[in-house]
């Protein structure tokens, strides 16, 4: 075999090499403007949501997208709307204190998650400046261009050193019930 054909062969085997690296390259996806995120909350004689959509976050998959290594959420607390104004006021200011703590958040890093359609996931759930490690139940959906999560899970607010919201005869149960809705899309 001549030099020339020995150089092509060499070629083609590092471009190779190249492409399949680029294709199991890791791929960020970040968080599409349309989510949901629910925090139902119980209290005397019924119960009230606090909505977002005002979520942000990125997911970044290795494998060819099989794999989550990390993924960031953040929720501004400003963004979460009880329905009514003097609600959202009390629960953003005196229970959530909102100028000190400014988002809720989810991180996961250093991950190896297999993206399956239900899964569990560990991350580190930060609210009112108190973070603690949660696992939480996760169904997903996935195309070529986009990752979709939908969770559900209870968070206790007196873990985060968030007080027992009271007015008059009506209580808020501490236990919270989050319904989350994500799809990230393929940056």
């Amino acid at each position: 075999m001549g030099d020339s054909m020995k150089i092509k062969q060499l070629f083609l085997c590092t471009l190779s090499i190249g492409l399949a690296g680029s294709a199991l390259a890791d791929q960020t996806y970040v968080l599409k403007k349309k989510n949901k995120i629910h925090f139902v909350s119980k209290i005397t004689g019924g119960s009230f949501d606090s909505n977002s959509s005002s979520a942000q976050g990125s997911l970044t998959m290795a494998d060819a997208g099989q794999k989550v290594i990390s993924a960031s959420i953040t929720v501004p607390v400003k963004s979460l709307d009880t329905g009514l104004s003097m609600r959202n006021d009390h629960m953003q200011k005196k229970y959530l204190e909102v100028a000190k703590f400014p988002d809720i958040t989810f991180n996961i890093e250093g991950a190896s998650i297999d993206l399956k359609p239900e899964t569990t996931v560990r991350g580190n759930f930060s609210i009112h400046g108190v973070q603690k490690q949660v696992e939480v139940p996760v169904t997903t959906s996935t195309d070529e261009k986009t990752v979709s999560i939908k969770s559900q899970f209870p968070i206790n607010i007196l873990d985060y050193g968030i007080e027992q919201p009271k007015f008059a005869v009506v209580k808020m149960e501490p236990e919270v019930q989050l319904n989350i809705e994500l799809s990230f899309e393929k940056k």
